[in-house]
């Protein structure tokens, strides 16, 4: 038996202040440390199966205490006994990292707001409530969405709190240094909750930096247009707020390749977008576009995402804004080096092959035009159903606007017939496809994949395949 086991510890744990304050009048110590050096204000989030049971703990806090409002206010008057008790307010366990009460309270997995915010009101020092990887309180709590709290009610009023209590709101964490803002920019928050959580960091006296870089290079808006939730939303929001639009990655790459390889983000809303942010800038999108993007270092990997991803308007776009020029400029991070229309018939292949697999996956029939209806049947890598679908319909369309635009294969720059470092289609034809019940030439849109087979490129055999239709052997 320890200190956390005593029972004003018990009390404590269990939100109970009435009891608490009995005990502490009887002669309770709330001094008392267990065998890792917590107090009871560390007790309070503790959780111990076998001296707490097994109800979890928010069942506590809703039946003794029962709305946000009541529970805050039985936190405060519970904290405020415990410190006259003498339990310390800014004391440090022994665990790795060591931490305070309000450092244990904001832990990844805890996320109690109430007690947080009754430890900040009794004066519990952030300077020093540190936790793994040099997170502070406030990476923690941003790391979190209102809707997975106990009190979901409690994300903002906490948050307000926590931000009035920190030295700095652009402390960066260890190893990928972001700040809290990046964090709220990355976890899932609905669209009113992200704004609402901006709102609180930009609008402090000293306010979070919105244009601070990541490890990597990246700013809250970079990150924002990379999201799978809301990335237009919240990117049109933080350009608003006073991003930077013009701001690169450590690897050269700017916001419109942020904008052009988003899975979620549609062609149309893509092209869309990229207009807002050239707009934003000046009347003319391609004086925008040279000023500003064209002398990047890696201004071209725009065109490739856009490629990648099957979207042909975003792509016709940037050729047209200034990227014409580096229609064969080679993405040296892959190897060997790939032009961007290298890129467009690796994805279309994929894209290609995948919906082949996806219907085959349904009985003929029914189930089958069911799923096609539903968009069940596409590229999953190529984001949700519908974009997914999109992009299947969309490449043909981007092989041939790069062609126009004069783009070439990597294979065709160096007169070397050796075209297999992408994803061709002759060897999968000949031993994939009969097992899901296609031949080449009776496979779904057949026409629209001519681009592809003549863009093929094989240094031997497959001879069969060209008969049929088209692709080059050299």
């Amino acid at each position: 038996m320890d200190a956390s086991t005593t029972p004003l510890a018990l009390a404590a744990y269990h939100g109970d202040s009435e009891i608490a304050k009995h005990l502490v009048s009887r002669g309770a110590e709330g001094a008392l440390l267990d065998s890792m050096g917590r107090n009871t204000l560390h007790g309070i989030t503790k959780y111990l199966p076998d001296r707490h049971g097994y109800l979890p703990h928010q069942w506590h806090y809703w039946i003794r205490h029962g709305n946000w409002d009541n529970h805050s206010m039985q936190l405060t008057d519970l904290v405020k006994i415990l410190v006259a008790a003498g339990a310390g307010l800014n004391a440090k366990d022994k665990g790795y990292p060591p931490m305070t009460p309000v450092a244990a309270a904001a832990d990844l997995g805890v996320w109690d707001g109430g007690v947080i915010s009754a430890l900040l009101a009794a004066g519990a020092d952030l300077k020093e409530s540190l936790l793994s990887a040099g997170d502070t309180v406030l990476h923690c709590w941003v790391s979190i969405t209102g809707p997975r709290l106990d009190y979901p009610r409690s994300y903002i009023p906490t948050l307000q709190r926590i931000v009035q209590a920190m030295p700095s709101l652009d402390i960066p964490n260890k190893y990928e240094e972001n700040t809290p803002l990046h964090l709220v920019t990355t976890i899932y928050h609905s669209e009113d909750e992200f704004e609402a959580a901006c709102d609180v960091l930009l609008s402090h006296s000293s306010p979070a930096d919105i244009n601070k870089k990541t490890r990597r290079g990246e700013s809250a808006l970079s990150i924002a247009l990379e999201a799978e939730i809301a990335p237009e939303k919240k990117g049109r929001f933080l350009l608003q707020k006073g991003a930077n639009a013009t701001d690169t990655n450590s690897r050269g790459r700017d916001i419109l390749y942020s904008i052009a390889n988003n899975a979620v983000l549609s062609d149309q809303t893509s092209h869309d977008l990229m207009l807002h942010f050239l707009d934003s800038l000046g009347p003319n999108p391609q004086e925008v576009y040279e000023i500003h993007y064209l002398n990047n270092q890696n201004s071209h990997d725009s065109i490739a995402a856009a490629a990648a991803r099957g979207k042909p308007r975003t792509l016709a776009l940037l050729l047209s804004i200034g990227l014409s020029k580096n229609v064969n400029k080679l993405d040296r991070s892959k190897s060997p080096p790939w032009t961007p229309l290298d890129q467009a018939l690796h994805s279309a292949e994929i894209s290609r092959r995948a919906h082949i697999e996806g219907l085959a996956s349904y009985k003929a029939g029914v189930s089958r035009t069911h799923a096609l209806e539903q968009d069940l049947v596409y590229d999953s890598n190529q984001g949700p159903p519908v974009r997914a679908a999109e992009a299947y319909k969309d490449f043909p369309d981007v092989i041939r606007i790069l062609q126009d635009a004069g783009a070439k294969r990597r294979c065709d720059l160096e007169d070397n017939g050796d075209g297999d470092y992408i994803a061709q289609p002759a060897e999968w034809d000949k031993h994939e496809m009969p097992q899901y019940g296609f031949k080449p030439e009776t496979q779904p849109n057949v026409e629209a994949w001519q681009g592809l087979y003549e863009l093929a490129r094989y240094k031997s055999g497959w001879k069969w395949l060209h008969m049929f239709i088209g692709g080059k052997k050299r």
